[in-house]
């Protein structure tokens, strides 16, 4: 099990390094790394689910959310 600052790592690292950006990393999904033990958790591309990249099934999840959370307006 994770803690909290372990959780928070990949996140924080993604959101920091700038490995992300000076190498355009864009749209892809990351997960904590495996190999290297916390608290040096450097996140590992992950797999995507190829109903992730589904316009169609995206729209349906927003449309759900919307209803769910009732927050119909866009930012």
């Amino acid at each position: 099990m994770r803690t909290v600052d372990n959780g928070a790592m990949t996140t924080l690292y993604l959101a920091t390094h700038p490995d992300i950006e000076n190498n355009n990393i864009r749209g892809a999904y990351f997960v904590p790394s495996k190999i290297i033990p916390a608290p040096y958790c450097r996140p590992a591309l992950g797999k995507m689910n190829p109903i992730a990249r589904d316009r169609k099934e995206c729209q349906r999840l927003w449309e759900l959310s919307q209803r769910l959370t009732q927050l119909n307006t866009t930012i």
